[in-house]
């Protein structure tokens, strides 16, 4: 029976896990320690050619030890914005989810109708425009407001469904995509910002997310701005 604390024929050498994950991080910061010595390094001929065959020899390592976590960090947030909003908003009165921050502000409610806005024409269109055209063709506008030009009396209880099975969906997308290191610094055309890259357009994608979650909680707590009384000099979020 393997004793706990060790790992197979290794455990039986005496590793520990936590001795495995340090000499694994180890063995990662030396990878990325000599990358960048690789453009550090100047006019020494013989230890330039090792630091430049050490890279080659491990670049898709570290690329693969760069780009991983970043894109589990962006989907680890993507998948639990769905039902951090269902938990905040469903079947709340109405008072909390309609209120505003005064003339041409957004309310909960119109939050969620952005963010289904953006599952259908924002994210994965435009990550599969990048990845099926590069530059050549430019990202369609996409016209924030769109969705609040049309009559829509759904409850909210829809919305946050709809908003769920919409996410879900792309997320399958874009696993699916399987997206390997390199892919990450293709780039793509924004019709007002230029340059872009699939790393930026994820990265964007969850930050968007994380802003309309400040964004709901911050329009529900001034709701009580001034039932706090002077306790609002102590709530960031009242000013």
């Amino acid at each position: 029976m393997r004793s706990p604390g060790k790992i197979g024929a290794v455990g039986a050498a005496g590793i520990s896990d936590d001795d495995l994950v340090q000499r694994f991080e180890n063995a990662k910061q030396l990878l990325l320690f000599c990358s960048r010595r690789l453009r550090c390094v100047d006019g020494d001929e013989g230890r330039h050619w090792f630091y430049c065959s050490l890279c080659d020899m491990f670049s898709p390592i570290i690329k693969t030890l760069m780009n991983t976590p970043f894109l589990e960090e962006c989907i680890s947030v993507l998948t639990r914005t769905p039902q951090t909003l269902n938990t905040l908003l469903r079947d709340l009165p109405d008072v909390w989810t309609t209120a505003t921050e005064g003339p041409g502000t957004w309310s909960p409610y119109m939050v969620i109708q952005h963010l289904i806005h953006g599952e259908k024409a924002d994210w994965i269109p435009r990550l599969s425009i990048i990845l099926h055209e590069g530059t050549k063709r430019p990202f369609d506008p996409f016209d924030r407001d769109a969705l609040f030009q049309q009559t829509r009396s759904e409850p909210l209880s829809s919305l946050l469904d709809e908003f769920g099975a919409l996410r879900e969906a792309n997320l399958s997308r874009l696993h699916d995509l399987n997206l390997q290191p390199e892919q990450m610094e293709w780039q793509g055309t924004h019709p007002a910002l230029g340059l872009v890259t699939i790393r930026q357009l994820l990265a964007t994608w969850t930050a968007h997310d994380l802003s309309h979650l400040t964004q709901v909680s911050r329009v529900m707590a001034k709701r009580f701005k001034h039932e706090v009384g002077s306790w609002s000099q102590y709530l960031s979020i009242m000013q």
